[in-house]
C-alpha cells in the first residue's frame, strides 16, 4: 500500500520519513497529508543527516525536497517536489520509498520546493522595489 510523507534526495538517496494512510489528514477533502513537515524532520531527527555527515549543519531547503500525499478519489498518490526532481530517476527511487508505482503516481513541481537561488529570487521578485 502507497505511503505518504516528506522527503529529500540527496546523492541518489531518499531520506525521508513516511506514513500510512490511516496516519495521515485530511485538510482537504479526498487528499490525504501526512502528519510531518520538513523542517521538524529535518531538525530534530538526526538519523536524516547521519548517512551523510557533509549534511550536517545544513538547512533543510538546500536539499531537494518534496512531499507525498494520496488522492482517495483516484486512489493514486501525488507527489510535489522542486523542478530537478523532474526525472526519471528520482521518481523511481520516491517510488520504491513511499511503496508505490512511478507510473501511478501524479508528479506536479511545486515552486515551493526549488533550491536553485535563481528560482527562489524569480519567485520572490525584486525586494529592492
Amino acid at each position: 500500500m502507497a505511503r505518504i510523507g516528506v522527503f529529500w534526495i540527496y546523492k541518489e538517496t531518499v531520506l525521508g520519513k513516511s506514513a500510512g494512510l490511516s496516519e495521515g489528514h485530511e485538510n482537504v477533502p479526498g487528499i490525504v497529508d501526512s502528519p510531518y513537515d520538513h523542517v521538524d524532520c529535518w531538525e530534530h531527527d538526526p538519523s536524516f543527516v547521519q548517512p551523510f555527515p557533509e549534511l550536517r549543519g545544513s538547512e533543510y531547503q538546500t536539499v531537494p525536497r518534496g512531499r507525498v500525499l494520496f488522492d482517495t478519489k483516484s486512489g493514486s498518490p501525488i507527489v510535489y517536489h522542486g523542478r530537478e526532481l523532474m526525472n526519471d530517476r528520482s521518481h523511481a527511487l520516491i517510488a520504491e520509498f513511499f511503496n508505490f508505482e512511478s507510473t501511478s503516481a501524479s508528479w506536479r513541481i511545486d515552486p515551493h520546493y526549488a533550491t536553485s537561488q535563481e528560482e527562489i529570487d524569480s519567485m520572490l521578485g525584486d525586494l529592492d522595489d
